[in-house]
């Protein structure tokens, strides 16, 4: 097994990444992929729906052989297509950092803690005051 730093450059060597897995429920080798330049193509199911913007940075595909070995053969023979892909995936990089994931846990936490004043048993205990 490679580190996970060389693992990482060995994903901008390819021109497309496949990825079709349908238990996968986070999908992190896709935001790799994406992070390295290299378009996905995955079925949409569980994790990759929430990475990848179908026909803007990759394609998900219904769980067909068919349809899945299409998409990857039209993304493998248009250069220009896998550039944008490219280039969009890119773009969303930071989405995926631990920091931005950090960032918006705390900030889901944060509202939670915030409406707990409001709801269930302190409601209830207001209520019979």
């Amino acid at each position: 097994m490679l580190p996970k730093e060389e693992a990482n450059k060995l994903f901008g060597f390819g021109d497309v990444f496949t990825f079709p897995s349908i238990t996968e429920t986070q999908g992190i080798v896709i935001a790799e992929a994406m992070a390295s330049g290299t378009p996905p193509i995955a079925v949409g199911e569980m994790g990759p729906v929430d990475l990848i913007h179908d026909g803007k940075d990759g394609y998900l595909t219904n769980l067909s052989v068919r349809e899945f070995a299409e998409k990857t053969v039209k993304l493998l023979n248009d250069d220009i297509e896998r550039a944008i892909f490219a280039t969009e995936g890119l773009s969303r990089v930071e989405e995926f950092s631990n920091e931005t994931s950090v960032s918006k846990l705390l900030s889901l936490y944060e509202r939670v803690l915030s409406r707990k004043g409001t709801s269930g048993r302190d409601n209830q205990e207001a209520e019979a005051r």
